[in-house]
């Protein structure tokens, strides 16, 4: 069995061609595939091939190599806690790429920076908010018992205030004021200036108060002669503007 084998051993005919035998002789042919026989010793590269590796094609044959990233290239990453608005990430996006800063690395400091940022907002509104709170307490403490009546009147007040100049009543709540205690304060003591029995006038200023008085009953809603001052059809529409004609020549 031994000797079968190794008479018909390729390898043998291979060393020892004069033999001639088997048919063995020469170099083995190439794989009907195409690819190169485990028979045949692999080529040695040469340097060309080796050192020298085909550039792989542009995407863009048209753009020259080396050219910079268009501007839709240039994308840096803004997640939903990003507090800025469109123009402002179109802004850093320029700036950055016109700058050359890498992407990865801009996107990181641009949400850290809006995270620190955000976390100072929120501690400021959290120191806001309990300066309010000490605020109201100081002022319930003050009014005491009559705290909710005159905040009341203090909101009558400002209607008043508003009616009489022609505003509407939101206009404290542009203002950032509406529910501040130091406006309440003020409207309070406006209400008690009004609400109060008129101080006797000095000489010489009966006249300012008379047009003042005019003035009230032309443009306070809550003047009692408001209404019969502006209606035609009330009883004492005669009798209010005759007075007011009197105060106003006072």
């Amino acid at each position: 069995m031994i000797l079968f084998k190794l008479y018909h051993n390729r390898f043998l005919f291979e060393e020892a061609p004069e033999n001639g035998g088997g048919g063995g002789g020469g170099s083995a042919a190439p794989s009907a595939s195409g690819r190169p026989s485990l028979a045949n010793p692999a080529p040695e590269p040469t340097p060309a091939d080796d050192e020298q590796p085909n550039p792989p094609p542009p995407s863009d044959p048209g753009s020259p190599q080396g050219d910079p990233p268009s501007q839709g290239d240039y994308v840096l990453t803004f997640d939903d806690t990003f507090s800025g608005d469109e123009t402002l990430q179109q802004l850093l996006t320029e700036t950055g790429k016109a700058h050359g800063l890498p992407v990865e690395g801009l996107s990181a400091f641009i949400k850290d920076m809006d995270a620190r940022l955000a976390a100072k907002a929120t501690e400021q509104k959290q120191a806001q908010d309990a300066a309010m709170e000490e605020a109201w307490r100081q002022l319930d403490g003050e009014w005491g018992r009559d705290s909710d009546a005159r905040q009341m009147r203090a909101v009558q007040m400002a209607g008043r205030l508003c009616r009489m100049a022609g505003i509407d009543q939101s206009v404290f709540n542009e203002m950032g004021i509406a529910d501040h205690p130091a406006m309440y304060r003020i409207l309070d003591a406006v209400g008690r200036i009004l609400d109060e029995p008129a101080l006797p006038a000095p000489p010489g200023r009966q006249e300012q108060q008379a047009r003042g008085e005019a003035r009230r009953m032309m443009h306070d809603p809550e003047h009692p002669d408001y209404s019969a001052f502006h209606d035609c059809d009330h009883p004492r529409f005669a009798e209010v503007r005759a007075k007011y004609m009197r105060l106003m020549g006072a």
